[in-house]
């Protein structure tokens, strides 16, 4: 008696990304999101002791912050940046600069 060759029940799902982010593996470590911001990120969550520089929270989700915009001529300089949890700090601050003019 010969074994029957049993079939997948599940489908491959057939979706198009709208938004194909991908980047080419020669492009990895450039940008906003390469290593040397990455470097940098690590350094002023050090330097700041993994703090939230708002609330005093330690550990969680973090955001490097801008204290000046870049927008409004703010630079990359260590003195500039800041380590804010994500959520409430980051995103009331985010907000906050959005609604001026």
């Amino acid at each position: 008696m010969a074994l029957k060759t049993l079939r997948p029940r599940l489908q491959p799902i057939k979706t198009k990304a709208v938004n194909d982010t991908h980047q080419p593996k020669s492009r990895w470590g450039h940008g906003r999101g390469g290593r040397p911001w990455r470097r940098k990120r690590d350094e002023i969550f050090l330097r700041d002791k993994y703090t939230c520089q708002n609330c005093g929270r330690v550990g969680g989700e973090l955001e490097l912050d801008h204290i000046v915009n870049v927008a409004k001529g703010g630079t990359e300089a260590d003195s500039n940046l800041q380590t804010l949890c994500k959520s409430p700090c980051h995103a009331e601050k985010t907000h906050r600069e959005s609604q001026e003019i």
